[in-house]
């Protein structure tokens, strides 16, 4: 039986899980949404620690989360866009389509705004979500659901990327270098900026940002703001300044360096949200004439660009997640986030089954150092599980059975250790034609299954 187990914010510091009734359209334009994954977002946290961010203040019990991706199990009689088996990613909230705002083209400020995880409205963090079907994006076969999971802080970055103007060519400097930053200066590379230089006080955040998308890195010093822009600055060859300062922090510090940082008719976008109110370099802004711009959540186009940048290989999200875990250790995932020990890390819908593996193949296989990875299989709509005869179960690797589309042709195998497959049965071996995106990839999974290297043909493949 499919559960709508889901995961409750009580009051500050106290949460529980409890089986609610599954929600039911309620539109024709509606669809019902099966959670495959959910990511935690500092918001979440934010709620989690404190009961409240700004006005929005939890009064009733609130189920978390809105970063998801999941599969379509139930479709409104008007919807014509999506059908029972698509895989998508949801944008979280909803407009009253009807205001100044949202016929102006920006339903991100519609005031009547449904959100979720934001009080009084329920979060994604269950086993069903009911939603517009034009609020659900629908993932191409080589964008996995952990990866459509990212889509909605990714649309977060690419709002703030449009809000800031960036162009071919462009210096870029990001005050911050969690998830939106990180996302921010990958999205700005997309863009064409050629040198983004992420800023942070974590060296290990930094060393990771070099690597994912920023040209140079800046270790903030507990020195005056103008003194760190300078020095940032000198470090990147942009004495003049940077054309365009995101500031996906909120903290005073780097707000007040970001304006200093800013060239004399360059563009900032506060992105980070902190305290209510802070000393702000006013003078500073004014002399050079900047354009000064907020962002918030994201609005039209931003979802589907979102999309097609992970799809087309321009960011790579992947990289981002951290790690996965069942449904019932959510408290444990957001604590290690709450910690700074992770920077993403995905929560698998409750219906997601971890299994023990025993091998098909008849002999034991190594145990190997991936704590937390997981190989995927999907089964058919009507929910029945399903993993291949070929598909060899693999002892010390979590198997997920998921809510995925029907595929009896295909099993797909997102993570292992951060390589992605698309296992095909042939007649030459139980799982001997393995395509992945790379070879030893590709290999090593031969090897975990107990089938020759020589047996082992690599492709690069789409993912389903």
């Amino acid at each position: 039986m499919s559960s709508n187990l889901s995961f409750v914010l009580n009051k500050p510091g106290d949460v529980s899980f409890e089986e609610r009734p599954k929600p039911t359209i309620k539109t024709p334009h509606d669809v019902l949404v099966a959670i495959n994954y959910t990511g935690i977002c500092g918001s979440d946290v934010h709620y989690w620690v404190h009961g409240a961010i700004g006005k929005f203040v939890v009064k009733d019990p609130m189920v978390l989360g809105h970063e998801s991706a999941g599969t379509i199990v139930e479709i409104g009689e008007a919807v014509t866009t999506l059908k029972v088996g698509d895989r998508v990613a949801l944008e979280p909230g909803y407009p009253c389509r009807r205001c100044q705002n949202c016929t102006a083209g920006k339903y991100n400020l519609c005031p009547d705004m449904v959100f979720a995880a934001t009080p009084p409205y329920d979060g994604t963090l269950a086993g069903y979500w009911v939603a517009p079907a034009d609020f659900c994006f629908k993932l191409p076969d080589n964008v996995s659901q952990q990866e459509g999971a990212l889509i909605e802080p990714l649309a977060v970055a690419v709002h703030i990327v449009k809000q800031a103007n960036v162009k071919p060519g462009n210096s870029v400097v990001v005050m911050g270098a969690g998830p939106v930053g990180l996302l921010c200066a990958a999205v700005a590379k997309a863009y064409g900026a050629t040198k983004i230089v992420s800023v942070d006080i974590v060296q290990s955040k930094l060393d990771f940002a070099k690597d994912f998308a920023s040209t140079h890195i800046y270790t903030s010093q507990r020195i005056a703001p103008e003194e760190n822009a300078k020095a940032l600055l000198e470090l990147a060859g942009i004495p003049d300044g940077a054309d365009v300062v995101i500031d996906a922090s909120g903290a005073e510090p780097s707000i007040q360096a970001s304006i200093h940082a800013v060239k004399v008719g360059g563009h900032y976008v506060q992105g980070g949200m902190g305290k209510s109110d802070i000393t702000f370099p006013i003078m500073a802004m004014c002399i050079k004439e900047m354009t000064v711009s907020g962002s918030f959540r994201y609005g039209p186009g931003d979802y589907s660009l979102a999309v097609e940048l992970v799809a087309s290989g321009k960011v790579d999200v992947k990289k981002l997640i951290t790690g996965t875990v069942e449904f019932k250790q959510a408290e444990e995932a957001f604590k290690k986030v709450k910690e700074g020990e992770a920077i993403k890390v995905l929560i698998a819908g409750p219906n997601e089954t971890l299994l023990s593996a025993v091998p098909s193949c008849g002999r034991p296989l190594p145990r190997i150092g991936m704590e937390g990875s997981s190989v995927h299989t999907w089964h058919d709509a009507e929910r029945v599980p399903v993993r291949p005869p070929w598909a060899p179960e693999i002892p010390q690797i979590k198997i997920r059975e998921g809510l995925g589309r029907a595929c009896g042709e295909r099993s797909v195998w997102p993570s292992l250790g951060g390589a992605s497959f698309d296992a095909v049965p042939t007649a030459a071996a139980h799982g001997g034609h393995v395509s992945g995106h790379h070879a030893g990839a590709a290999e090593a999974l031969a090897l975990l299954c107990g089938i020759a290297p020589e047996q082992t043909q690599a492709r690069k493949s789409a993912l389903g």
